[in-house]
């Protein structure tokens, strides 16, 4: 007697998804695409990448392409809200968090860009790096009552930091802006401009040695300093 034994028929897939493509594959990949050139991002270009349709990628992504930047945001900033550590001080915690922010977005700008636009729209955007920060503040002595306004100003402070240490910390881009910035301080007049012509190798080889100049626990702990006096705890040490 033969028994024959019916296979079950695979689950159907959504249409226009492939079996591979998720969510993180694709923000990868739209990453790298931001970050290969001046031509900009295009749904299209970024399905080419994939090797699929823009329909295979916009069934992962239910509205425009801000969401695939929302994640592209997110997996920039995975993992830099490490846990306390057992009697931690907060601002030891804050240093190395600021610090892992600093060196997740250094040598990448345009990420960078989008880090500041999106953290900005949606402060719980990276909901485990929005409850860390909440926690640090209370540790720091931020009363109930005054924490929701504290903790969108220390976010307007992480912007701040982001834009200053790492949206021009492409070699390239600094480059080309200390060459320009040298073109120009060249063709001012000497009389009306002496301090620009008397300091511009300086001023030149200083936006230059940003190209290569990697974040430091000494600069995060300066943010540190600042969010501190946000809150207007006392100053460790």
């Amino acid at each position: 007697m033969t028994i024959t034994i019916k296979k079950k028929p695979l689950p159907k897939r959504k249409a226009g998804t492939r079996a591979g493509l998720t969510k993180a594959v694709i923000a990868a990949a739209a990453a790298k695409q931001l970050e290969a050139g001046p031509g900009g991002f295009s749904l299209r270009g970024l399905a080419k990448a994939l090797g699929v349709v823009p329909t295979s990628v916009r069934a992962h992504f239910d509205g425009d392409v801000s969401e695939i930047f929302d994640e592209v945001v997110r997996a920039a900033l995975e993992g830099v809200a490490r846990p306390y550590k057992p009697k931690e001080e907060a601002a030891d915690y804050l240093r190395d968090l600021l610090f892992a922010i600093l060196k997740s977005l250094h040598g990448e700008p345009r990420i960078a860009i989008l880090a500041v636009q999106h953290i900005s729209d949606n402060s719980v955007l990276v909901p485990l790096l929005a409850e860390r920060l909440l926690v640090s503040l209370f540790e720091l002595g931020a009363a109930k009552e005054a924490a929701p306004k504290l903790f969108l100003r220390t976010l307007g402070l992480i912007c701040e930091m982001i834009v200053t240490e790492c949206v021009r910390s492409k070699a390239l881009a600094q480059h080309k802006s200390s060459t320009r910035v040298d073109t120009e301080i060249a063709g001012l007049p000497s009389t009306e401009y002496p301090q620009l012509l008397a300091l511009r190798k300086g001023l030149v080889a200083e936006i230059a040695k940003g190209a290569t100049a990697a974040p430091t626990p000494d600069l995060a702990q300066f943010y540190v300093g600042r969010l501190i006096a946000l809150v207007g705890a006392p100053q460790p040490g």
